[in-house]
């Protein structure tokens, strides 16, 4: 026996009965050869047809994959321009901080300077408002200013001697 599956259909059925094989193949009735050779060039027709669809389907592919790479591109050298930017930004920022806070030291050195300068002058001007004015330390010399004395209002309601009191106290 050789393993087909015939012989063992045929050995099983020996028994007793006719051999019949289990599965009658179908009659296939022959085609004409025009038919054929018609359905022939309709599948090569539409083989070639699907050849020519799938290379402008592996075109489109091929072009979209280089759209998206220079899209890919594109879109990173925009990051990193807009990462430089930040960058750049957050050094402008940093450096005008830094030049708030030494403007900011300058004006409060000024600030102090001036108070001291100030509480100096006071200090000055307190000392020498307790003197008397004839009072002077013993190397100084004394300065006497002769100014002329008005003369004594006489209290006339007259607008011309009001006026004549009032100029000669100016002077």
């Amino acid at each position: 026996m050789s393993g087909t599956t015939e012989d063992i259909v045929l050995s099983g059925e020996e028994r007793g009965r006719e051999t019949q094989p289990l599965h009658q193949p179908k009659k296939v009735r022959g085609a004409s050869k025009s038919r054929q050779a018609t359905d022939v060039a309709t599948l090569t027709v539409k083989v070639e047809a699907l050849e020519e669809a799938l290379q402008e389907v592996v075109a489109r592919v091929d072009k979209v994959e280089g759209d998206f790479a220079t899209l890919e591109n594109h879109t990173l050298e925009q990051l990193d321009n807009v990462r430089l930017d930040l960058d750049s930004h957050l050094n402008v920022e940093e450096e005008q901080a830094e030049s708030m806070r030494r403007l900011e030291a300058k004006v409060m050195d000024a600030i102090t300077a001036m108070q001291d300068h100030l509480n100096s002058l006071k200090a000055s001007l307190e000392s020498q408002a307790k003197t008397p004015l004839g009072a002077g330390t013993s190397g100084a010399r004394e300065v006497r200013l002769d100014l002329p004395k008005p003369k004594e209002f006489k209290g006339v309601r007259d607008a011309k001697e009001v006026e004549n009191f009032l100029w000669q106290m100016e002077r």
